[in-house]
């Protein structure tokens, strides 16, 4: 947690130098290793544990595991090879509710093909959990639950929607550009689980560092 609090992006460098620095009782990197994996379940419950929300915003971004040339001899499973508006992605992809005030509130990590509307039934699974908050997405979240921005080629304008949703925008692109620049892409992950630990542990750090317990 310090370490991506920190922005560390390397596990094994920081361990090293907290347990020659300052702990040098610690066991091994493997047993923290270990002991972290199994509390990523807990961590995640915890990020995504039910909270009243006026609003909420929806988004996703890739989570690739290797480079997609690499796919074929790639060997995490459940990934799979999908698209996203940086190209071919083969890993997964996280869908995630942000607050308004920049806090993740739940997410869920699917497959890279996954549809992005698959990740918002999922998502919004929990929508009375939250209290029922507004849900506010971009064009590729079309739906009747969802309050997204008119395509051009729309026959019917969502009356719902408002031009200042649409600077909602700048709170969850900080989010996603903050948990990436602590290295939750800056090594390779060879089972889905600990992707998953990986990023409840970013999205917890990010919400303790922004001020959001």
């Amino acid at each position: 947690m310090f370490r991506l609090l920190n922005k560390h992006p390397y596990r094994k460098t920081w361990f090293d130098f907290v347990r020659l620095n300052f702990f040098t009782a610690l066991p091994s990197y493997t047993q923290i290793y270990l002991r972290l994996e199994r509390l990523g379940s807990a961590i995640e419950s915890y990020v995504g544990r039910p909270e009243k929300q006026e609003m909420v915003i929806i988004d996703s971004m890739p989570l690739p595991v290797c480079r997609p040339k690499r796919s074929l001899s790639a060997k995490v499973r459940f990934a799979s090879l999908g698209f996203s508006t940086q190209g071919k992605v083969y890993g997964f992809k996280c869908h995630v509710w942000l607050s308004p005030e920049g806090q993740f509130v739940q997410h869920v990590v699917l497959p890279a093909n996954e549809h992005d509307f698959t990740g918002a039934k999922k998502l919004n699974g929990r929508w009375a959990d939250f209290g029922c908050p507004k849900i506010i997405g971009d064009k590729a979240y079309v739906s009747p639950g969802i309050i997204t921005p008119p395509k051009k080629n729309a026959t019917g304008v969502d009356v719902r929607w408002k031009p200042e949703y649409g600077k909602l925008r700048v709170s969850i692109e900080r989010a996603f550009s903050w948990v990436v620049r602590v290295g939750l892409r800056s090594s390779q992950v060879k089972t889905l689980r600990t992707l998953k630990t990986r990023l409840a542990f970013a999205f917890l750090a990010h919400n303790l560092r922004f001020g959001h317990p």
